[in-house]
């Protein structure tokens, strides 16, 4: 299961989207989910918003680009911790 898994994620790479696939296979630490948490709230926060948009509806619309906002800000603070993680190891 982890192979077809790991190939859908790979598929995602390439269609511009984070590889987790190593991460899945090997393990997912703290600062991975900051990372991965951090992009499905910015992507859920682009559906929100488009469908705002879509609909009309203002407050649909500025709960996706807040989503978007903390998704973006999440992410940033699992890159922070990961650098940190990276320079304590070298």
């Amino acid at each position: 299961m982890s192979s077809v898994l790991g190939n859908h994620l790979n598929m995602a790479c390439v269609r511009g989207l984070p590889d987790y696939g190593n991460a899945i296979q090997n393990g997912i630490s703290d600062m991975d989910k900051d990372r991965i948490e951090g992009s499905a709230t910015q992507a859920k926060g682009a559906v929100k918003e488009a469908f705002g948009k879509l609909t009309g509806d203002a407050k649909t619309e500025a709960e996706g680009k807040a989503d978007k906002a903390a998704g973006k800000i999440q992410n940033a603070v699992g890159g922070a911790k990961d650098a940190a993680r990276d320079a304590l190891k070298d």
